[in-house]
């Protein structure tokens, strides 16, 4: 210890100053690696976040004091540890806020000011934050945007506009929405709006490919979804009939495969039927009329005589006359012929015609010497098997069914042995490989740094007349230590003096004037580098 200090009070300041710094540099750098790698693991916090909802978790993870890093433009990243208690946390402060708005519009007070519009709009905004909330609770849905059109009965108009709603929504990764989903989603768009009826609400995903629409309307399917209908179809059938076969033939050994001729044409008939013995009296109406007429002749001629008031006429009541009698009778009856009026309609999605094809395995079995032998199935077995398909399937001979049995070989798969092995060296390194990468880096840096860097520090702290005597042949006489008057330091001395005895010079005994002189003499390149080291410390 009491050499190290000597040592470091020998050096000259600026050396003094490069030798600390590079220590604390090597150790401020340890200490770094060490606490980078110790530091808990981030994990996303929240991802696809919208920018500003992220500015406001930002926000409240500085007021907690909570170390975060942001990734690209919507992931926030934060310690393993403590993301659970974070999202509590947050979710009890309201955030992330960026997300559809809901009733709460409802709850701010607007003033006496506002008009049946803006009310109208907030209500409208209000519905829409709503069944966006409720979209996004679906499996595989990240984000979804519903908007509605809701328009208002206008003056002199008879019938009201029917609404209609868009929604559209994003998935997560690769998810996507089944056709049950879809209608799931029109349905309840559709019952929580007065009026819109689900075929009136469209669908479209992030990549704007339309799910429901105009052509989705359940009336007239469009091409993709009776393609995925009738997909449906033969995969449901082909699974019965293989839950049917499997107790009997085992586990894989029946493929099933069923293709369905469908018609998805909705046809709609109309007839009206009269019976004409069918005949009833609907109403009758009757009228008659009765007309009486006399006519009769006078034997009296006519004249002035008759004419006058004075004379009296004869009564012509015994003259014969004629009488006219008249009888009208009219009757109308109408009759009604019933009639029948039918209307048939035939929905889309009637089977036409199927063709299904069933493939067996046959037995194996062991020969004499214990050898496995493959043996196909009897046509007996054949038969039975296509009478249950065509029962399963409900076989039509009128409508073009086809069922086909065909006994094949299957090929033999793979024996997996069932034990699960115990995790091993490799696992251990296969789990943990990255913290394995990162402390082997921390051990190679730190043994260059050791070998590299401190290791000829310390020596020049503990030997620095050898880099000081630039050679000077092998002495090890330490600076700042100078030797008595007309003595050389003591390594040096010997080490001459073992060389003339070597030589077979008789080492002299006399005064130390005469011994330099000597030495000197006998090792002149020694001397000089002593002198050389001797100039060197006085420079510096």
């Amino acid at each position: 210890m009491g050499n190290l200090v000597a040592n470091l009070q020998s050096l000259s300041a600026g050396r003094l100053i490069t030798l600390i710094g590079a220590g604390a540099a090597v150790l401020l750098a340890l200490v770094y690696l060490t606490m980078r790698m110790a530091a808990p693991p981030m994990v996303p916090l929240y991802t696809g976040i919208e920018p500003e909802a992220a500015g406001s978790v930002l926000q409240r993870l500085d007021q907690m004091g909570i170390a975060y890093l942001v990734q690209g433009e919507s992931t926030v990243l934060v310690p393993a540890d403590e993301v659970a208690r974070l999202r509590m946390t947050l979710a009890a402060d309201g955030l992330p806020n960026g997300g559809p708005v809901g009733y709460e519009l409802l709850d701010d007070s607007q003033g006496i000011g506002i008009t049946r519009f803006q009310e109208d709009i907030r209500f409208l905004r209000a519905i829409e934050g709503e069944l966006a909330r409720s979209i996004r609770t679906l499996n595989g849905v990240a984000n979804a945007r519903v908007h509605l059109v809701m328009p208002k009965r206008e003056p002199f108009q008879r019938q009201a506009p029917e609404p209609t709603a868009s929604v559209l929504v994003v998935m997560r990764g690769a998810a996507t929405l089944s056709r049950e989903q879809v209608m799931a989603i029109q349905y309840l768009v559709a019952q929580a709006v007065p009026n819109l009826k689900p075929q009136s609400v469209s669908l479209i995903d992030q990549q704007g490919s339309l799910l429901a629409g105009s052509a989705g309307d359940g009336h007239s399917p469009s091409a993709t979804q009776a393609a995925d209908a009738r997909a449906s179809f033969e995969t449901r059938l082909a699974r019965s009939i293989e839950e049917m076969l499997v107790p009997h033939l085992g586990p894989d050994k029946v493929r099933v495969s069923v293709s369905a001729d469908i018609d998805y044409d909705r046809v709609t008939e109309r007839q009206q039927i009269f019976d004409p013995n069918g005949q009833v009296v609907r109403s009758t109406q009757t009228s008659s009329q009765t007309d009486s007429s006399t006519s009769g002749g006078s034997e009296n001629t006519v004249g002035v005589a008759q004419n006058l008031p004075q004379q009296a006429t004869a009564s012509s009541a015994g003259n014969g006359g004629n009488t006219d009698n008249s009888a009208h009778k009219e009757e109308t009856v109408n009759y009604e012929i019933s009639s029948k009026s039918l209307e048939t309609v035939r929905e889309s999605g009637a089977v036409k015609k199927l063709s299904v094809a069933v493939v067996v395995d046959g037995t194996t079995k062991a020969d004499a010497n214990g050898q496995p032998v493959y043996e196909a199935r009897k046509p007996e077995e054949l038969a039975e098997i296509d009478r249950a398909v065509k029962a399963a399937i409900g076989f039509d001979e009128k409508r073009g069914d086809k069922v086909e049995v065909v006994n094949l070989a299957f090929a033999s798969a793979a024996v997996v042995d069932a034990a699960i092995p115990e995790p091993g060296i490799m696992d251990f390194f296969g789990r943990n490989a990255m913290t394995l990468v990162q402390w082997f880096s921390l051990a190679i840096v730190a043994v260059v740094l050791a070998l590299f860097v401190l290791r000829p520090l310390v020596t020049n702290l503990l030997n620095p007349s050898e880099s000081a005597a630039g050679g000077g042949g092998g002495l090890n006489a330490l600076p700042g230590a100078p030797a008595a008057p007309g003595q050389l330091p003591g390594a040096a001395a010997q080490h001459m003096l073992a060389a003339r005895e070597a030589a077979g010079l008789p080492a002299s005994s006399s005064g130390p004037g005469n011994r330099i002189g000597e030495i000197v003499d006998s090792n002149p390149e020694d001397a000089a580098g002593i002198i050389r080291s001797w100039i060197g410390e006085g420079a510096a």
